[in-house]
């Protein structure tokens, strides 16, 4: 719960203070950025109930407990790790190349082989399910490697969510040192994506505020996106339900230089103007629907899944996240039905 609504409220409520920080005059915002800021507020009280209805039923015993084989665990952990070796080998040769950040999320965002971010899925589960740490050190060594490689975040993002479920679900307790390394470690996550972006930074204008502005330029530039849904609806441009977020960059990209990534409240704002609110709420009732079929099959992983994929909710657009959400599941779904005795034990149904 701490995570998720820790991770909604950097992307939604504390860019409103660094808004207010920096100026409404900086580039990456429109003019109608102080009239949206309490939707985000808004959003983010809705995500953190629908948070709190996930943490609910997946307390409850699932239908089905769905264990990966030891033996199947360790080669998807190992093919896992080549994969992502090639990932970083490819990264260096960018950087060295020349290559700038934008070139380097466009290779990131483009998979070595098709159903990578599966087999990356099955491989953070095994992980967890396995008692051998070195699996799980070498992963984090490796995310974070491959997040230097490409100025980028993701990989360490889901490395401290992976930490997270094992120490909980080996039961292990949060001494005050497990605890500090756990702080630590979100701290390095936040200086890492600090020091990657005041790399590429503008040095001009007020230093004060380019500092600001570099601390939180993940989650600012991502809630600017907020203000210029608000002006693309006010001018009558037609809803777009798949890929929002690339249609939104082409409307204001001329304004602000680059692209910005899609919040949360920008895709309904955008789309469906001062229907926002219904829309989000008929958004979270059919999430809540998969979770409700998902959790009576998965349990406590579907939790997992919802984190693995949290991220796209905030920043790439909820279109994203639900259908990354969907095909999962279904892929979940295929394999407990059709290869069972090949990767997983055999379900066990419940009974009370």
């Amino acid at each position: 719960m701490a995570t998720l609504s820790g991770l909604s409220a950097l992307y939604l409520v504390i860019p409103i203070f660094v808004y207010m920080g920096i100026g409404e005059d900086f580039y990456i915002y429109s003019s109608s950025q102080s009239l949206v800021n309490y939707i985000s507020v808004l959003c983010f009280f809705a995500l953190n109930i629908f948070i709190l209805f996930l943490l609910k039923i997946a307390a409850k015993p699932p239908k089905f407990i769905l264990f990966v084989k030891m033996s199947a665990s360790t080669v998807i952990i190992y093919v896992n790790y080549v994969l992502m070796l090639l990932i970083l080998v490819v990264g260096i040769k960018l950087r060295a190349s020349g290559a700038g950040r934008p070139e380097l999320l466009e290779s990131i965002s483009n998979p070595i082989v098709p159903g990578f971010g599966f087999i990356l899925l099955l491989s953070c589960i095994s992980c967890v399910l396995n008692k051998r740490k070195i699996y799980l050190i070498i992963f984090i060594i490796l995310s974070l490697l491959v997040d230097a490689a490409y100025n980028g975040k993701i990989f360490t993002f889901l490395s401290l969510v992976v930490l997270m479920f094992y120490l909980d679900f080996h039961g292990i307790k949060f001494s005050l040192n497990k605890i500090l390394f756990i702080v630590l470690f979100g701290f390095l996550f936040m200086i890492t994506t600090f020091f990657m972006r005041a790399m590429t930074a503008d040095g001009g204008g007020d230093e004060g505020v380019v500092t600001l502005y570099s601390l939180f330029y993940e989650f600012s530039g991502v809630n600017a996106s907020i203000g210029w849904a608000s002006d693309y609806r006010s001018l009558g441009f037609p809803s777009v339900l798949w890929n929002f977020d690339i249609v939104l960059a082409d409307f204001y990209t001329k304004y602000v230089g680059y692209g910005l990534a899609l919040s949360f409240p920008a895709y309904f704002l955008g789309n469906f103007g001062s229907y926002w609110g219904v829309s989000v709420f008929i958004y979270l009732s059919i999430l809540a629907l998969i979770s409700i079929i998902s959790v009576r099959f998965i349990g406590y992983w579907f939790i997992f899944v919802v984190m693995y994929n949290f991220q796209h909710l905030m920043r790439h657009g909820p279109d994203v996240f639900i259908i990354r959400l969907i095909f999962q599941m279904f892929a979940f779904f295929v394999l407990e039905v059709f290869v069972r005795s090949i990767i997983f034990v055999r379900p066990t149904i419940l009974v009370k």
